[in-house]
């Protein structure tokens, strides 16, 4: 009897789909074409360092000593086997099922067996013609080091077993980056091994496209709560609503963005009631797996929508989660009025035209009067406030202005504790006014809040930029980009300025997009990054743009000198690291502009000076 012996491989199992089929068609020429694509198979096992141990009726079993060399093999064969098709008639086409498996199998001389193999055929008959399986522990020992990407499955009960099996399917075609622009994150859009979900805009029948902002406002809160769950990946706002108007949005959801569903729905409303109808969509099948119809009063809206994202995280852990975090209760009861007027301010806001912000202000006004304790009026009155602060160089009472606005984002959080873009906001006031270590608390907490809001991870990611901590910052940045690739132009001018502080000027550069209205502390970010480089004139060139795009939006007195426009330029970076005001100072140094030496060592703190004055 042969010695057994157990050991750690990787295993290969591949058959043909419709094999049955294919040989009552043509049996010789089945068999050919198989024995044709055996021998492709064989070698190329034998090429990546395996060996095939079993070759009987229409499947081969083949074992590896290296687990990528297993998928790497299995992808190519399949590039292989299209290639091949092409040209063939669907009917006579062959197409093969791969799945991989890693773990122990026991080995007798003859062959291997054993739980890993048992598994690994369960996964390769989950696997699309045509497609690669793999397990969970394949992907975590692969994922990284090769060039495609892996999209969650199903969880898969094995016999026998008493724990359920994780599947992956292999995305071998040639993904959409939606992100293309130079020093971007990789390609890959592969999220992670949880769910993803996409949630469309409500669709508003029978109110007009003027109340379209109901519907959307309905969706956005729907992310805003999931993205307390850190086992859903939910795409962000921007990235789901850019599908609003595609007839196959299911299939480009999954291929593009590589989320297994999709939610929508309608708002009808009929006098003093509103109906909500909801769908949940599986994007592969285009399969509704869930829907729901809700009718209540107007003002009954916000209970609503509790409920509609209760449930759709209910079905999502039944299915899939293991580890829900509990989601908090909301602090406050919105009146309808409040909550419309809210949504129409934000409408206003998105829409960026001249005045909007001020249009804006005043729905939020209007809707605090009528509700208090509305926290999310106030939270988006702050971030109006901070931006008139930092948007306006040269005016007068910067400190009152970011003081008044920290004030309404501490307004905000005490109204709702729960709300993660609030604990955003307050950390943003506290850089602002150099409080480092009450802003990385806020930020944190922001992120243990929401870790899973495109937003607020880009926020956080600019703030450990600032706070000295950039790998942590680019790690975050990257997440949010994956998130929401169809993304707000502040996402690359954030993780520039994340690059330039780790010290990455070129990627800096390259990542940086130049425009008549670039912030100005990227423009001059910009034109430090090209003089660090040793890239003369590109850093003249970009460190008089900055100054241009000072003067041109200076609201102190007379025209800005370079101090002056240095002087804000040190209110608008809130930097803990001195070492880090240094090489931007040395770079705008090197980029041309006249730079004191004291200001270029970090000993003298540029805002000191009041930037409000101009040179006359």
């Amino acid at each position: 009897m042969a010695d057994v012996r157990r050991k750690l491989a990787a295993v290969f199992i591949a058959d043909v789909q419709g094999f049955s089929r294919l040989m009552e068609l043509d049996e010789e020429g089945t068999r050919h074409t198989l024995n044709l694509h055996r021998g492709r198979l064989g070698e190329l096992v034998q090429a990546s360092g395996g060996r095939v141990i079993d070759a009987t009726g229409d499947s081969v079993l083949a074992e590896f000593p290296s687990v990528q060399r297993a998928v790497e093999c299995a992808v190519e064969f399949q590039r292989g086997v299209t290639l091949h098709n092409t040209g063939v008639s669907h009917l006579e086409q062959m197409e093969f099922r791969i799945g991989v498996n890693v773990g122990d199998v026991l080995e007798d001389g003859m062959g291997i067996c054993g739980d890993t193999v048992n598994i690994a055929a369960r996964i390769q008959a989950l696997a699309a013609p045509g497609g690669v399986c793999v397990s969970g522990a394949v992907r975590e020992l692969v994922e990284g080091r090769v060039r495609f990407g892996f999209q969650f499955l199903r969880e898969q009960r094995v016999k026998n077993k008493s724990r359920s099996v994780r599947v992956f399917r292999v995305l071998t075609g040639q993904r959409i980056d939606l992100r293309s622009f130079p020093g971007s994150v990789p390609m890959r859009l592969t999220l992670s091994d949880e769910p993803g979900i996409a949630v469309l805009p409500f669709s508003n029948r029978g109110g007009g496209e003027e109340r379209q902002y109901l519907g959307d406002g309905i969706a956005e809160d729907i992310i805003t709560e999931l993205s307390r769950f850190r086992s859903i990946h939910v795409m962000a706002r921007a990235t789901s609503f850019s599908y609003r108007d595609e007839s196959d949005r299911y299939r480009k959801l999954l291929e593009e963005l590589n989320v297994q569903y999709a939610l929508e729905g309608s708002i009808r409303t009929v006098g003093a009631k509103v109906r909500i109808t909801t769908q949940l969509v599986e994007c592969e099948t285009g399969k509704q797996i869930w829907g729901d119809h809700y009718t209540h009063d107007a003002d009954a809206i916000f209970d609503v929508q509790d409920e509609v994202v209760s449930l759709i995280v209910s079905m999502l852990e039944n299915r899939l989660l293991k580890d829900r975090v509990r989601l908090p209760a909301r602090s406050t009861v919105h009146t309808h009025r409040a909550y419309d007027l809210w949504l129409q301010g934000n409408q206003t806001l998105e829409r960026m035209g001249e005045g909007a912000a001020e249009i804006a202000e005043t729905w939020f006004n209007k809707a605090i009067e009528l509700d208090p304790g509305f926290s999310r009026a106030y939270s988006s009155l702050s971030a109006i406030h901070y931006r008139r602060a930092t948007a306006a160089p040269g005016a007068g009472d910067f400190d009152g202005r970011i003081a008044r606005a920290l004030e309404l984002s501490r307004t905000a959080l005490r109204l709702d504790p729960s709300d993660g873009r609030a604990y955003a906001h307050v950390g943003w006031g506290c850089l602002l006014t150099r409080d480092f270590e009450a802003a990385r608390h806020h930020y944190d907490l922001a992120g243990d809040i929401n870790p899973n809001d495109a937003d607020i991870l880009i926020a956080r990611a600019r703030a450990e930029g600032l706070l000295g901590e950039p790998d942590d910052g680019i790690e975050l940045a990257t997440r949010a980009l994956r998130l929401n690739p169809v993304h707000p132009r502040h996402y690359l001018e954030y993780m520039g300025e994340i690059k330039f502080f780790a010290g990455r000027y070129d990627d800096c550069v390259h990542t940086f997009v130049t425009h008549d209205t670039m912030a100005l502390e990227n423009a001059a970010l910009l034109a430090a990054a090209h003089g660090l480089i040793g890239a003369r004139a590109s850093a003249r060139e970009a460190a008089e743009r900055f100054l241009a795009l000072a003067a041109a939006s200076w609201r102190g007195d007379g025209s800005p000198g370079t101090l002056q426009c240095l002087a804000w330029l040190d209110r608008l970076l809130p930097l803990r690291d001195p070492q880090d005001r240094r090489r931007v100072f040395e770079g705008l140094a090197a980029a041309g502009l006249e730079v004191a030496n004291a200001i270029a060592d970090g000993d003298t703190a540029v805002y000191d000076v009041d930037p409000s004055h101009g040179s006359a």
